[in-house]
């Protein structure tokens, strides 16, 4: 879903027949508040066509981190909602970056 918001907010068309497809596979999307609060996203896009036929592979990748190491803030005792909104942030901030990359947008012909 995310990715079909950020195309939508880029005003691009999302159709069932169409003739190319954006697939991809997370391989890491986590977050922790340990020390900061940090968040991870990694993702592998691929666009294929009709036939299964890779046109384009890309892994996308983002490290957000957020506050100060010096906090009572974060550790075992810290906000759970703070934490999901950097992972929210992180997630937010992969999709901008792989549908924002010149590459993936000339592989998709958008």
């Amino acid at each position: 879903a995310a990715f079909e918001d950020g195309l939508r907010v880029r005003k691009v068309g999302i159709a069932d027949n169409a003739a190319l497809r954006l697939s991809g596979k997370i391989s890491q999307l986590y977050a922790d508040q340990l020390v900061r609060r940090e968040g991870v996203a990694n993702i592998e896009l691929n666009v294929v066509d009709v036939q299964g036929n890779r046109h384009f592979t890309k892994t996308y990748t983002v490290n957000r981190i957020e506050g100060s190491p010096i906090t009572l803030a974060t550790g075992v005792l810290a906000s759970i909602d703070d934490l999901r909104e950097v992972l929210e942030r992180t997630l937010s901030e992969l999709v901008d970056k792989a549908l924002d990359d010149p590459e993936l947008r000339t592989a998709l012909q958008i």
